[in-house]
């Protein structure tokens, strides 16, 4: 983990609230066990980590200050990611998420459910287009 992000982890409040019989989610790993309805098309491997979501603006009427919140990511694709985070947020909405890796994506939601209070599952793909390097919030 980038110095950079260890900082803005550091500088971003975590709203997510696990379950309590979640106390091993930090531990899973490797290749996750797919349903065979799931019409996926590329495996999805755990990556139990901290990243920092940002905000941005993408419904004029659901006002998304440009804030950062450390979520916990879930697992991951080449196409996308899922993580928990302790507010809802909506299909469509485009934010930008900074992976344990240190580089900012754009994501698009695709999906949220809620597990507990304070802790969504989101579900987002990863937008086709890449993030500049300088990207304010990885810097």
């Amino acid at each position: 983990m980038s110095d950079e992000l260890a900082l803005l982890l550091a500088r971003s409040p975590c709203l997510v609230r696990l379950p309590p019989n979640w106390s091993d989610f930090f531990e899973k790993r490797g290749l996750t066990q797919g349903v065979m309805t799931e019409r996926r098309q590329f495996p999805r491997i755990h990556l139990r980590s901290r990243a920092v979501l940002q905000y941005q603006q993408s419904f004029p009427t659901l006002p998304r200050p440009p804030f950062c919140y450390t979520v916990y990511t879930k697992d991951i694709s080449r196409s996308g990611v899922a993580f928990l985070h302790g507010e809802q947020l909506y299909p469509c909405e485009q934010m930008i998420l900074i992976l344990p890796d240190g580089k900012p994506r754009k994501i698009e939601v695709v999906r949220c459910h809620r597990i507990a209070t304070n802790c969504f599952e989101i579900g987002a793909r990863f937008a086709a287009n890449r993030i500049a390097a300088e990207h304010p919030a990885a810097s």
